[in-house]
């Protein structure tokens, strides 16, 4: 296939849900609410790219590109990888700074097979079996998120960073690892302080307010400019109360460390540990206690 036929068929994320096998449309559900993610599907003993992220994975895996369905002039670009296997391309691809978001089978095509009454033609009754495979989101994997199934190899430690502030007042930083479950926070840092506290941190991810990229599209803000030009852009992502799902959220104020803390260092929390749940898909990381950090001046 050539790069234009490609291009071409990346646009099929645009085209209405109704267009779509109900796979597909499935599948454009779970891109259009993780859109920072590759998604991984799960069809049988195998995990499934599409569209778009299928050209890019495989140009990243160096696997084999193909079509769902090579006899059409419209065939959505696919790629796969063994889901005995899978967390070692998950961890080629994080590698690259790319997150994952995988859909997995939750009960099995044989499971699956329900007994079905049809009418014929004669008027009499038929028994048959229909396929009703149900999967949902069971894990997230990110630059800073690197946990992985079992037998993968053990990660290197990563920090995920937030910042947190609210109107005019001094900026907060809170980070974690994600492997300990250590969280640490620094609070009223000017905006050299807070550069240079991530710069000694170098970490995988930074978690900004939403509201912080929506003032700067023209990098008129010089905190986003200043550390956009000392930090790989790719690093940022950028999450508000829109990412907040019903239900999701723990209550903060029991967790020793968290209480005392100023507005934009509670905000920073917020996000900070928003976003680390999210990544589990219904659980909670252990999160033990917040502790405060020592200034790198």
């Amino acid at each position: 296939m050539s790069n234009a036929v490609l291009s071409e068929q990346g646009e099929l994320f645009a085209k209405p849900k109704g267009s779509l096998p109900p796979m597909l449309a499935q599948y454009q559900d779970y891109k259009s609410e993780y859109p920072d993610c590759i998604i991984f599907y799960q069809v049988g003993d195998f995990y499934e790219v599409f569209f778009e992220d299928a050209v890019k994975t495989a140009r990243i895996l160096n696997i084999t590109l193909t079509t769902r369905d090579k006899s059409n002039t419209d065939a959505v670009p696919m790629c796969g990888v063994p889901q005995a296997s899978v967390d070692t391309y998950l961890e080629r691809l994080v590698d690259q700074g790319h997150s994952v978001a995988l859909v997995s089978q939750i009960n099995s095509a044989t499971s699956a097979v329900m007994p079905t009454l049809l009418r014929d033609e004669q008027g009499l009754t038929k028994t048959t079996g229909k396929v009703a495979i149900q999967r949902r989101l069971t894990r997230i994997v990110t630059p800073g998120v690197r946990i992985l199934g079992q037998g993968s190899a053990s990660p290197a430690a990563s920090l995920v960073v937030a910042i947190g502030f609210e109107g005019e007042t001094p900026a907060a930083l809170c980070w974690c690892d994600p492997q300990s479950g250590k969280v640490h926070a620094l609070e009223d840092l000017t905006e050299d302080e807070l550069a240079r506290q991530l710069e000694t941190l170098e970490p995988k991810e930074i978690i900004a307010p939403k509201r912080l990229s929506e003032r700067s599209l023209d990098f008129r803000n010089t905190l986003l400019r200043r550390l956009r030009q000392a930090l790989p852009a790719a690093i940022f992502k950028f999450r508000g109360s829109a990412r907040r799902r019903a239900g999701s959220l723990r209550d903060l104020s029991l967790i020793p460390g968290y209480s005392g803390r100023s507005s934009g260092c509670k905000f920073g929390l917020q996000l900070l540990i928003d976003y680390l749940d999210e990544t589990v898909c219904g659980e909670q990381l252990p999160i033990l206690e917040i502790g405060q950090a020592a200034s790198h001046s």
